[in-house]
């Protein structure tokens, strides 16, 4: 591999022809093989993938799920998409954001547990405080604090304000 940085105990331990990985933190990024392009800093961040790339995570555990081909991904907090597996295409940012996600892609998130049931659903956008918290459904944004709180079926709705269609 070409244009590394690993600091931190078993940081990339694995690493065999990996390029341009910033890996920082013990644990981290310490099943990438061949994966490149990655950015992972926090204890554990990334911890469990191999040959992905073009993911970015910030904050323990961020990402550390059994990741099998998701790329694209950005998580920023502490256990943000850490149940990711073949996802593209994520944003989330908050304690707990998108920690459930596995499947589901195309999803953006931001504010503390935003999405934080959301699974295999994609195509979300959730902003603030819990908004989408417990929704299991695609297609929805939610702006304001518990906005969609607990949306299970119904998909490509719109709500804006605290606590909008909350239930």
């Amino acid at each position: 591999g070409n244009s590394n940085v690993m600091i931190g105990e078993d940081a990339g331990a694995n690493q065999t022809d990996a390029s341009g990985n910033v890996i920082i933190g013990q644990g981290a990024g310490e099943a990438i093989t061949t994966g490149g392009f990655n950015i992972l800093m926090g204890v554990n961040a990334g911890n469990s993938y191999d040959a992905e790339t073009h993911n970015l995570a910030i904050g323990y555990a961020a990402l550390s799920g059994s990741v099998a081909g998701g790329e694209y991904n950005v998580a920023v907090g502490n256990y943000t998409l850490d149940a990711l597996t073949s996802a593209d295409n994520n944003v989330a940012i908050g304690y707990l954001a998108g920690s459930a996600i596995t499947t589901g892609g195309t999803n953006t998130l931001i504010g503390y547990e935003a999405g934080k049931d959301i699974s295999t659903q994609t195509g979300n956008t959730f902003v603030g405080e819990q908004a989408g918290r417990a929704c299991t459904s695609s297609g929805n944004v939610g702006i304001g604090r518990d906005a969609l709180y607990t949306n299970t079926t119904g998909q490509e709705n719109v709500a804006i304000g605290d606590g909008a269609l909350t239930s």
